[in-house]
């Protein structure tokens, strides 16, 4: 079996703020259910290409898992694979970039996963409950994109004139 997790949004922020959003791996827990610690510094940015990040694993993907950063371009593509603790034969997430404009980007995040025989059978409906995390993890995603555009200070009333 080989699943496909595929997720298009638009959301009213910059590009470079989900993009910060999306590569701050240590901070996910504080807007998601995802906990992830980096355990090799990417070079040169920490969240960059070759970091290495760790999950204990929670939620419908209780098993622990390490990941790589294998593609990295600023502002316009991410992406990843495991290498360990998940029993699967193949997986890569990819996600890409785009601004619409000043203040609102589109992504589309492509996951690939090719679970081992032996995950399929002791969690039968294992696409299933990735597919629903996967949908929390990106309503979390797109809510704390646009937190973070309109986290801006708002003047005091009057607002002065000239």
């Amino acid at each position: 079996m080989h699943c496909r997790f595929f997720h298009r949004a638009r959301v009213n922020a910059p590009v470079e703020v989900a993009w910060n959003v999306f590569t701050e791996h240590e901070r996910y827990a504080d807007w998601t259910n995802a906990d992830w610690k980096i355990t090799t510094p990417g070079a040169p940015e920490r969240n960059g290409l070759g970091c290495v990040r760790f999950n204990e694993g929670q939620g419908a993907a209780p098993w622990p898992v390490e990941e790589i950063v294998n593609y990295w371009v600023p502002h316009v593509l991410y992406g990843y694979h495991i290498t360990s603790g998940v029993p699967v034969d193949a997986h890569q997430g990819i996600v890409r970039f785009w601004p619409k404009g000043p203040d609102t980007s589109e992504w589309v995040y492509d996951m690939q996963i090719r679970p081992q025989q032996a995950l399929l059978e002791a969690v039968p409906d294992v696409y299933e409950r990735l597919l629903k995390e996967f949908g929390y993890f990106m309503h979390d995603i797109e809510a704390e994109c646009e937190r973070r555009a309109c986290d801006i200070e708002v003047p005091a009333f009057p607002i002065p004139v000239g």
